[in-house]
């Protein structure tokens, strides 16, 4: 096994565990290899307080370090927050990308708790598209992002059937009435 693969072995084995993270963000940086940067600034951010003032600059400079790593490197490695579960838990649900088993499918995850795949997203568009499918989606760290970005109005103001939007010339199925079984006459 390669140093690298040891470094992902020991991450995947305690996605919580800031410390597999950080020597490995040193061997990257040893090795002049993008993503050390990234590292320490996602575990710095993680350790914040959701309500902490300091939260919007890490998230910046966590965007600045993002620069130049790999989209798959990131989709294995990164802490994001799973976005859109809409399943409701009695205990408490990970949402966390790293916590998820990996799939064999790169940027797909599986949660064991709610059953469903999980898929990185590198942009915001295409959460917005796994998001309308009700699917479970992580978003890309390094992502600007705006409150309630993955929610569209335009999905919730169409009518929508078969997935193809009514044209405006179409009566909405809605508001007629079903049909009514042929009578029978009985004699």
């Amino acid at each position: 096994m390669s140093d690298e693969a040891a470094f992902l072995a020991a991450i995947r084995a305690a996605p919580t565990d800031d410390l597999p993270r950080l020597v490995y963000a040193d061997w990257l940086d040893e090795h002049d290899r993008p993503g050390g940067g990234f590292l320490r600034a996602e575990c710095e951010l993680a350790a914040l307080a959701p309500a902490d003032p300091r939260r919007e600059a890490m998230q910046g400079r966590l965007r600045e370090a993002g620069r130049g790593v790999d989209p798959g490197w990131l989709a294995s490695i990164s802490r994001a927050p799973v976005e859109g579960c809409g399943v409701e838990f009695r205990f408490r649900c990970p949402k966390q990308w790293e916590q998820l088993q990996p799939t064999g499918e790169e940027g797909v995850r599986f949660c064991g708790q709610c059953r469903q795949k999980v898929f990185f997203c590198s942009s915001i568009e295409v959460a917005q598209t796994h998001a309308s499918l009700g699917e479970c989606v992580a978003v890309d760290p390094r992502l600007a992002r705006k409150p309630r970005d993955l929610e569209s109005s335009d999905w919730e103001l169409g009518t929508f059937v078969m997935g193809l939007p009514l044209a405006d010339d179409e009566p909405d199925p809605k508001s007629e009435e079903p049909p009514r079984p042929p009578s029978r006459r009985r004699g």
